[in-house]
């Protein structure tokens, strides 16, 4: 098999393995539409497939699933700490009086 082939055999079994083609419509070669209800209103999410490179090449360096996984893992904590900081630095600003004082 070429890369091609091996690409199109890989993303095939992906579809098959998450049974993509059973709960979305297809509308790419590798995009998949799902509705979904969100407060009585159908919204449309994307699913767009990529087969990575597990060889590395010139431009591209292979795929490494624990390098993405700690990647992932280190933005999420980045988040969460962001959130935190956002939330003391709120809780620490002074709270604004809703009554109006009169100036008599």
């Amino acid at each position: 098999m070429n890369t091609v082939e091996i690409r199109k055999a890989a993303l095939s079994a992906a579809i098959e393995k998450t049974n993509m083609s059973e709960i979305a419509t297809q509308i790419g070669d590798a995009s998949f539409i799902v509705p979904a209800e969100v407060e009585g209103v159908t919204r449309y999410v994307e699913f767009k497939a990529t087969v990575k490179n597990n060889k590395d090449t010139k431009t591209v360096k292979a795929f490494d699933l624990d390098e993405a996984v700690a990647s992932y893992n280190a933005e999420l904590e980045a988040r969460a700490e962001a959130e935190r900081q956002a939330a003391e630095a709120k809780a620490a600003k002074p709270k604004k009086s809703s009554r109006k004082v009169s100036a008599e």
